[in-house]
């Protein structure tokens, strides 16, 4: 669940790094613009983090806790394994810490599969760092 403090704190980041508000516009509609932009140019930052994707029947769902315990729940159709291209940073081959951006027919069969992961969304945090959440292919 995100807190008046969760969408404050999102919404005082964003406008530190330029978000023009107007005051006119409700606390929902701010917390919106503020989170589009921070996603689009991740001005703090941003880290890849394992979470897993569950999956019962055709619903897919995640939940992802920050540290400060700010919750993050998702349902419905997440991940549709699009065709994505190397550049659209959804498929990436993980080596220890690195993260490669790789095209969907690029990711192997057999046991090589698992090093390659999906990003199936992104979340801002508290401290403005965007989560980019994934799985592992395999």
């Amino acid at each position: 669940m995100k807190t008046i403090k969760h969408i404050l704190s999102v919404i005082n980041i964003a406008v530190n790094n330029g978000l023009e508000i107007d005051i006119t516009d409700s606390i929902e509609d701010i917390f919106q613009q503020a989170e589009e932009e921070l996603l689009e140019n991740e001005p703090e930052g941003s880290e890849m983090i394992h979470c897993i994707l569950n999956e019962h029947g055709m619903n897919q769902y995640y939940n992802f806790v920050e540290a400060d315990g700010t919750e993050h729940d998702c349902n419905g159709e997440i991940f549709d394994f699009p065709k994505a291209k190397a550049e659209d940073d959804v498929y990436y081959k993980k080596e220890g810490d690195a993260y490669t951006p790789c095209n969907w027919f690029d990711i192997p069969d057999g046991e090589e599969r698992k090093n390659y992961i999906f990003v199936y969304d992104k979340v801002v945090c508290s401290n403005g760092v965007v989560a980019h959440l994934y799985d592992y292919m395999a």
